[in-house]
C-alpha cells in the first residue's frame, strides 16, 4: 500500500486538541452567526417555488435592461443575475410565478426586445408554493432520520462514548458546511441537500475508521495511556486519510471548477465537507473520547 506518511511518525495529536477545540468553535459560531444575520443560503426553486430559467445571449446584455424588460411584462418578484463562465453571456431569471403561460409571455417580451434567435433558453424549472414546502420539510426529515440512524448504527457497532464523539463530529461538520454555502450565498436545493447529507456519510465513515483502530490498539496497548493509543492510531491511519481525502478532495474540486454552474453548489458543499469531516474525525472525535473516559470511565493506573 502506497505511504504518503512514514510509518513510526508519532505526531501528537491530542496535545493540539485545545487548539482544535478553539478553531472549531471560532468556525462554529461565525457559521451559526452568518446563518444569524443572513438568515440562511439563499432558497433554490425546489424549496421556495416559482420558476427558474436560464437564458444565453448571444452577445452581453446589462442586467438593469434585462430586469426591466421582465419587469414590464407585470411580473413580481423579478430577479436576474449572472450565470456561467466568463464570456458566456448567460443569465438566471427567477420569478415567484409559474405556468406556460407566464413563461411564453417572458420569452416574448425577450424577443420583442432583443431580437428572435439573439438568445436560447437553456433550462426551466417550475416548482409551486405548496411543492417547495413539501420538498423542504420531506429534506429537513431525511436529514434527521439519517442523523438517528447513524447515531443507532454507532451505538450498536461500537459503545455510547464513541456515537457521542461521531455525532458531535457530524454536527460540527454539518454546521461549518451549512455556514460555509451561507457565506458564500450558494442556493439551498435539492443538489444541495444531497451534499450535505453525503458529508454527513463521509465524516462518520473517517470517524469509524479511527475509531475501528483505536479499539483495536486498546487491546494491544493495555499498559499505555488512553492518550498514547488515540495518538498512536491516529498516526497508523494518517497516511490513508490523506490519500483517501486527498484524491476526494481532488476529484470534488475538478467537478467544481468544470463541472459547470449546475454542479457548483453540490461540489462546493463537498469540498467544504471533506476538509472538515478529515479535520473533525481528528481534532474533534477522538479527543472527545479522551475526555469522555477521564469523566466518566476508569482511569488507568
Amino acid at each position: 500500500m502506497l505511504q504518503i506518511i512514514k510509518p513510526g511518525t508519532r505526531i501528537d495529536f491530542i496535545g493540539w486538541r485545545r487548539k482544535g477545540f478553539f478553531l472549531s468553535g471560532t468556525l462554529v459560531g461565525v457559521s451559526l452567526f452568518s446563518v444569524l444575520i443572513l438568515g440562511g443560503p439563499p432558497m433554490g426553486v425546489d424549496f421556495r417555488g416559482g420558476t427558474e430559467m436560464q437564458i444565453a445571449f448571444e452577445e452581453a446584455v446589462e442586467i438593469s435592461r434585462l430586469r426591466n424588460v421582465l419587469v414590464a411584462t407585470d411580473i413580481a418578484g423579478v430577479t436576474v443575475q449572472k450565470f456561467g463562465e466568463t464570456g458566456a453571456h448567460e443569465y438566471l431569471v427567477r420569478f415567484p410565478e409559474i405556468g406556460e403561460e407566464m413563461s411564453a409571455l417572458t420569452l416574448d417580451r425577450l424577443a420583442e426586445e432583443f431580437g428572435k434567435g439573439k438568445f436560447e433558453l437553456r433550462r426551466e424549472e417550475a416548482v409551486g408554493p405548496r411543492v417547495g414546502k413539501e420538498l423542504r420539510n420531506k429534506g429537513i426529515y431525511a436529514t434527521l432520520i439519517a442523523l438517528l440512524g447513524i447515531l443507532i448504527y454507532i451505538g450498536w457497532r461500537f459503545e455510547l462514548r464513541y456515537g457521542a464523539g461521531a455525532i458531535a463530529a457530524l454536527i460540527h461538520d454539518l454546521i461549518i458546511a451549512y455556514g460555509a454555502i451561507t457565506i458564500c450565498r450558494f442556493e439551498l436545493s435539492l443538489t444541495s441537500l444531497a451534499a450535505l447529507l453525503t458529508v454527513a456519510g463521509y465524516s462518520v465513515n473517517d470517524s469509524i475508521v479511527v475509531f475501528d483502530r483505536i479499539r483495536e490498539n486498546l487491546r494491544k496497548m493495555s499498559r499505555q495511556k488512553f492518550e498514547e493509543v488515540i495518538n498512536a492510531s491516529i498516526n497508523e491511519n494518517l497516511s490513508r486519510t490523506v490519500i483517501t481525502s486527498g484524491t476526494t478532495f481532488l476529484v470534488v474540486l475538478a467537478i467544481f471548477l468544470y463541472g459547470g454552474p449546475v454542479l457548483r453548489d453540490f461540489a462546493f458543499v463537498l469540498m467544504v465537507g471533506v476538509l472538515v469531516g478529515t479535520y473533525s474525525s481528528v481534532f474533534i472525535a477522538s479527543p472527545l473520547l479522551l475526555i469522555w473516559r477521564r469523566k466518566f470511565g476508569k482511569k488507568k493506573k
